[in-house]
């Protein structure tokens, strides 16, 4: 069973290294791929399991004295809508076309708006902030860096991120699926965030008990 399971998880990872990340992110938006209830973006995005990131966040805008907010992946904006983050501008950004087109349509008003933005391919708009929460655990190491690359060559102040420091090694997967990731650990060897956001739900199904955002200063985002 386990060589069955093996090979079907090798067949798998081909045949996502053969499709383009829109493409990808597009069919899990469209098939509801996670299958929560609540939001297309997966549970990780449903208010149980955000409830923590929701009352820190507001604090932490304020901490970093931001007046705007890149959002990238902002999904679809399940959770974030219910947060004040005391920003004149908010961008919600996504590859997938689809949800931006009905982010745009449902939400966006004066301060808020919604663009299609390939954090792979770039460019990524200059903002106080960019929050990428829950996205770079699903891209390949060589992905990752670009998406890094693409975020320091915004010219951004800060970098909000998912990391989880008791990752022994980061291993590298196809874009699609998932795995935990320690960015201070190499290849992407970050320096210790400047500040943390601790997401950990203990009790909650699937969450783990070292999930954070870790803070970092854009400018000190490494050179690949």
């Amino acid at each position: 069973m386990k060589l069955l399971s093996d090979f079907k998880s090798r067949m798998r990872s081909w045949k996502l290294s053969k499709q383009e990340p829109s493409e990808i992110f597009s069919k899990y938006y469209r098939t509801n791929k996670w299958g929560d209830p609540d939001s297309r973006s997966g549970k990780g995005s449903n208010l149980n399991t955000t409830q923590s990131v929701r009352e820190a966040l507001p604090k932490m805008v304020r901490t970093l004295d931001a007046n705007s907010f890149l959002d990238l992946p902002c999904g679809d904006f399940f959770w974030m809508r219910t947060v004040d983050l005391g920003v004149s501008k908010y961008t919600g950004g996504d590859i997938v076309s689809d949800l931006i087109a009905e982010n745009q349509k449902q939400y966006g008003r004066e301060g808020v708006t919604f663009e299609v933005i390939n954090l792979i391919e770039g460019p990524v708009p200059r903002h106080d902030i960019v929050f990428t929460r829950d996205c770079l655990v699903h891209l390949s190491n060589a992905h990752v860096m670009d998406a890094l690359r693409n975020i320091k060559a915004s010219g951004s102040t800060w970098l909000i991120t998912t990391t989880n420091p008791t990752v022994q090694s980061n291993e590298d997967i196809a874009t699609g699926y998932w795995r935990a990731l320690d960015l201070t650990k190499p290849p992407f060897s970050f320096g210790a965030p400047v500040y943390t956001i601790d997401e950990s739900m203990p009790g909650v199904k699937g969450s783990r008990s070292d999930k954070s955002l870790g803070v970092w200063r854009v400018s000190e985002i490494p050179d690949y």
